[in-house]
């Protein structure tokens, strides 16, 4: 009997994988995606924020499993535009599914921590929030890991549904993590789409309805992939769910830190 679309042997179904813990504190299903550009005289202290403050305060309602936190990657000779953009930060907050992302967009402590976020809003960079602020995602496939990678590569784009057939998009994420999973140095690859349920806070949705989330143990090994043409050729397996495409976007980030609940 076959596991599905996204099985690959060796690997977990996406059935099991269902029951796999991804991320710290639990099964991770749904993720909420969020990003931010501080201008250069902000940054560091932006970071310690984040660290220090905002991240543990959405924790603290013990809603979520827990979160992670990305710096994008600096430009050198081996990678550069279009796959990083300096000073963006990402961060990503884990779920074990629907319910508790919606009871934690819900609870009390979430309008006080986007409050207290918004003032750092005066210091963020010109184009901050023109295409992507976050989304929120529910995991379509791949082979997700306990642990975190010290690097990632997030491709995001927005199907042109219905120019595109609903099940195209998902069908052509899953083959394409499925061939990066394959690449040297892949901690995971995950295929997300974004949730059909509605998200309460406009903030949260933005362009990019899917997203292939690749980890990695070293962003060497990562820039060895891109350069090696070996990326590229695994996307051609997304052409098919890029017709009429509004918005793609491919960037690189390395891990600022992760933190669980009660850290």
């Amino acid at each position: 009997m076959s596991d599905g679309p996204g099985a690959k042997e060796g690997r977990p179904s996406p059935a099991t994988r269902r029951n796999t813990t991804v991320r710290a504190g639990g099964t991770a299903w749904v993720m909420l995606l969020t990003r931010a550009w501080p201008a250069p005289e902000a940054r560091s202290d932006f970071d310690h924020w984040q660290r220090t403050r905002h991240i543990p305060e959405i924790l603290s309602a013990d809603l979520l499993q827990g979160a992670s936190y990305w710096i994008a990657a600096e430009p050198n000779g081996r990678i550069s535009a279009p796959w990083v953009l300096p000073g963006l930060r990402m961060a990503c907050y884990y779920a074990a599914g629907a319910p508790q992302m919606e009871t934690w967009f819900g609870s009390a402590g979430l309008g006080d921590a986007i409050e207290d976020g918004t003032s750092w809003f005066d210091n963020f960079h010109r184009l901050d929030g023109q295409l992507f602020t976050g989304n929120v995602y529910e995991c379509a496939g791949g082979c997700p890991s306990e642990r975190l990678g010290d690097a990632v590569l997030v491709d995001r784009w927005e199907s042109a549904e219905p120019v595109v057939a609903a099940d195209v998009p998902v069908e052509a994420a899953r083959r394409y993590c499925n061939t990066l999973a394959d690449l040297a140095g892949v901690v995971s690859s995950t295929a997300w789409m974004r949730v059909k349920w509605p998200v309460a806070v406009s903030y949260y949705r933005s362009l990019g309805s899917c997203m292939v989330w690749t980890e990695f143990d070293s962003i060497e090994e990562l820039q060895a992939s891109l350069v090696s043409g070996e990326v590229s050729a695994a996307a051609m397996a997304l052409q098919p769910a890029l017709v009429g495409a509004q918005y793609r976007t491919h960037e690189v980030f390395v891990r600022g830190f992760k933190l669980e609940p009660h850290d």
